[in-house]
């Protein structure tokens, strides 16, 4: 009974885990474009 508590506990820690994992790259991705494209834009105004 407790194994099987266990399991379905670790299988919803997965779960969130891997939602948290997506979020957190989708998030770091558009940081790195914002600031790739921050970037660009200073690039080019200094030239």
């Amino acid at each position: 009974m407790e194994t099987n508590k266990n399991e379905t506990l670790w299988s919803v820690v997965q779960g969130s885990g891997v939602k948290l994992l997506y979020i957190f790259a989708i998030a770091v991705v558009v940081a790195m474009f914002i600031v790739g494209i921050l970037e660009f834009h200073f690039f080019i105004s200094k030239d």
